[in-house]
C-alpha cells in the first residue's frame, strides 16, 4: 500500500501519507499530512481531514486511495461516536441520578469579587430555554476536531477551537480517552446545560416547579408566532414581538416584571414602566382565537433574603453534622 504514494513521514507510531504539493514561504517549508497508517494495523487507513469525506474537491493522495479501492477510515468521525456514546451514557446516568432533585432551579448563589459580591439566581438567565430540549449531541460533539501534533507518541489531541488549546485526548493505540467518561460529559456540556436539559426532562414528567412550568409554557406558546398580544390584571393589552424578554423582564436578582421593551406597542391602557409592574400582573397572551391563560402566581418575584436564611440553615446543618 505504502509504494503507491510519494511523500510519506515515519513520525513514531504513525506513517504519513503527504501531498504532493509543498507550500514554501521565507521561514518554513509546509507539508500536510492527509492519510495515516498505525505501525500496529498496517492494513488500515486512516483520513485525518474529515471534510475530505464529503467535499468535491479531493487531494491527490485521497483520491489514489479511493481509485484503488481501498477503505479510508474517517478518524475524526471514529473518536466523535465514541464520545456521542460516551455522552449518551452519561447523561442517562446524570438524569437518573438527579431526576427527584429540583432545589437548583431557584438555586441562588453570591460570589465574592475584589471590589463588589454578586448575588443571583443563575438558572433565570437561560429562562428563554425553559420548556425547551437543548440537547444536541451530534452538534456539540461534531465541533470537535484532531489534532496530530503527538501522534508520534499515538495520541490524538481534541479541540473545539482552532485557536484554543487541546481539550483532552485519544490514545489511538489503546482506544481510550485521557480522562474519565463522566468528565468528558462535563466537556462536551457545560454546567448550566446540564442543568437545563435535566430541567427539561423533569418538566415532561411534571416535577419542576410553579415558576419553571408557567415560564416553559409562555416560551412554548411563543414558538412560531411573530407576534403576539399580552394582557395585564388591570386591563393593558400590549402586543409584543414573540420572545420571552418582550413579555416579561426575569432578572438574575430574581425579581420579574412585566416588560418595558420599546418595541412592545400599547393597544388599551397606559405604557409600561420599567421595573414598576410585577410579572404577577400578567393575566394572558393570545394569538388570533389562541389564548393562554397565566397562573400569575407562578410568576411572583423570587426574594433573596428566604434564599439566604435557606442557605445559613443548610450551612448550619452541615457544620453540626460534621
Amino acid at each position: 500500500m505504502l509504494d503507491e504514494f510519494k511523500i510519506k513521514l515515519d513520525y513514531g507510531k504513525v506513517i504519513f501519507i503527504c501531498d504532493d504539493y509543498v507550500s514554501i514561504n521565507s521561514y518554513e517549508a509546509e507539508i500536510r499530512p492527509k492519510l495515516m497508517i498505525l505501525k500496529t494495523e498496517p492494513d488500515k487507513l486512516y483520513g485525518l481531514d474529515t471534510y475530505e469525506f464529503t467535499k468535491e474537491y479531493k487531494s491527490e493522495v485521497f483520491k489514489k486511495a479511493q481509485e484503488k479501492g481501498w477503505e479510508i477510515i474517517n478518524i475524526t468521525e471514529v473518536i466523535r461516536e465514541k464520545i456521542r456514546n460516551i455522552v449518551d451514557r452519561e447523561l442517562q446516568k446524570y438524569i437518573a441520578n438527579n431526576i427527584n432533585d429540583i432545589d437548583y432551579i431557584t438555586e441562588f448563589s453570591v460570589r465574592e469579587y475584589s471590589n463588589y459580591t454578586s448575588q443571583s439566581f443563575e438558572l433565570l438567565s437561560e429562562a428563554r430555554k425553559f420548556g425547551k430540549n437543548i440537547r444536541n449531541d451530534l452538534e456539540v460533539v461534531n465541533r470537535y476536531h484532531i489534532d496530530v501534533k503527538q501522534l508520534d507518541n499515538g495520541i490524538i489531541g481534541l479541540y473545539t477551537d482552532r485557536h484554543g488549546s487541546v481539550s483532552f485526548e485519544y490514545n489511538i493505540e489503546k482506544k481510550e480517552f485521557s480522562i474519565p467518561d463522566e468528565e468528558i460529559l462535563r466537556k462536551v456540556y457545560s454546567d448550566k446545560e446540564l442543568k437545563l436539559i435535566l430541567a427539561y426532562e423533569q418538566y415532561t414528567k411534571g416535577l419542576t416547579p410553579p415558576l419553571y412550568n408557567e415560564i416553559a409554557k409562555i416560551n412554548q406558546f411563543l414558538e412560531d408566532k411573530k407576534t403576539v398580544t399580552f394582557e395585564l390584571h388591570n386591563g393593558t393589552k400590549i402586543k409584543a414581538e414573540s420572545q420571552l424578554y418582550n413579555i416579561l423582564d426575569i432578572q438574575n436578582n430574581g425579581k420579574i416584571f412585566i416588560a418595558d421593551r420599546y418595541t412592545n406597542k400599547v393597544i388599551e391602557g397606559l405604557p409600561i414602566q420599567y421595573c414598576k409592574t410585577l410579572g404577577t400582573e400578567l393575566k394572558c397572551l393570545s394569538y388570533s382565537r389562541n389564548v393562554l391563560n397565566i397562573n400569575s402566581e407562578a410568576l411572583k418575584s423570587l426574594k433573596v433574603e428566604e434564599k439566604l436564611e435557606e442557605q445559613t440553615i443548610e450551612d448550619e446543618e452541615d457544620e453540626e453534622e460534621f
